[in-house]
């Protein structure tokens, strides 16, 4: 990732990484924009107690929030997003995502067991 511009905040810098405009984030979450705005002017001081509603809106861990290295399960945060979907669909659609990827995934864990 390049080197962030000093004029963007850090957490504009997290919400672009994600790849969506500030509106539609917010609409997703069902906040104002004006609130993410406000969350993203640089040197701004977020209070404590929005981090744990931050990090959902912004798709990040409250770590990365801070500014801090991700501590998290590794996971990319677009598959997060993807599977955090998956499991608002109806059982239908859940099990054509699962036919769809258990074999790619299978197929990944032997050419890694493979390779050792």
């Amino acid at each position: 990732m390049s080197e962030p511009d000093s004029n963007i905040s850090h957490l504009r810098n997290l919400r672009e990484n994600a790849r969506q405009p500030v509106r539609e984030r917010a609409r997703q979450r069902r906040i104002s924009h004006i609130n993410m705005v406000a969350w993203e002017k640089p040197g701004r001081v977020v209070k404590p107690e929005l981090l744990p509603h931050m990090s959902p809106i912004l798709g990040v861990s409250v770590d990365e929030v801070l500014g801090q290295p991700n501590r998290s399960s590794g996971v990319p945060i677009e598959l997060g997003q993807i599977f955090e979907e998956a499991t608002n669909s109806s059982r239908r659609q859940q099990l054509q995502i699962v036919e769809f990827i258990e074999p790619v995934i299978r197929e990944r864990t032997r050419e890694m067991a493979t390779a050792r």
